[in-house]
């Protein structure tokens, strides 16, 4: 079966990526992938966040692991055809969110939780700082960290040439097309997201 052609990364070795005993390990996108000789085959397991997603055998343990990648890469560019305007569904931020929950801080996570309760999920970067009592400067940087991860995992990367360069990141989660009376831009959650984190098991909203 032939895979749609989609932009997913190529596999590579993941950080102290490990080969023992027959055993690897590699990373695909947000896919963590284990390979090995089982019996008398060879399989190759793919798990997002700890889930098993999908698994296949061969003969050997490349073929095996070349398989599962196709195999991985069709389910991304099936999920990837359902987008409206290009924007992630509500299951890939949910899953984009089960691989990036696990670098969160706490204090972010419910930062995260408390955005999306304000009403339309809308507020400033210096209203979510002063109510955490941290700098902004520090609510900025864990945006601006999760938006990036968001951009890796889901290919979305929306451009605003309005936008200062800066914010322009943050548009993979929220859309900051309006102004606060302090002249602040506001961050709007984007709604699939919002969804998402609502129904996240990492993050209690």
């Amino acid at each position: 079966m032939a895979s749609k052609k989609n932009s997913s990364p190529q596999a590579t070795p993941a950080a102290g990526a490990a080969k023992t005993e027959g055993r690897v390990t590699l990373t695909h996108g947000p896919f963590l992938i284990v390979a090995g000789r089982r019996n008398d085959t060879c399989a190759a397991i793919g798990y997002l966040a700890n889930k098993l997603i999908d698994q296949t055998a061969a003969e050997s343990v490349e073929a095996a692991i070349e398989a599962l990648i196709e195999t991985l890469d069709q389910r991304t560019a099936e999920q990837r055809e359902l987008r409206v305007d290009g924007v992630p569904t509500e299951t890939e931020y949910r899953e984009a969110i089960a691989v990036l929950a696990a670098k969160m801080s706490k204090r972010f996570k419910a930062m995260l939780a408390t955005h999306c309760r304000q009403p339309n999920a809308a507020s400033t970067m210096h209203d979510l700082a002063r109510r955490f009592e941290v700098a902004e400067k520090t609510a900025a940087l864990d945006y601006g960290k999760l938006a990036r991860g968001l951009t890796g995992l889901l290919d979305f990367a929306p451009q605003n040439e309005d936008l200062d360069r800066k914010l322009i990141p943050l548009l993979s989660l929220a859309t900051l097309d309006n102004v606060s009376e302090s002249g602040r831009p506001i961050l709007r959650l984007r709604p699939e997201l919002v969804g998402a984190l609502r129904t996240s098991q990492q993050i209690e909203v």
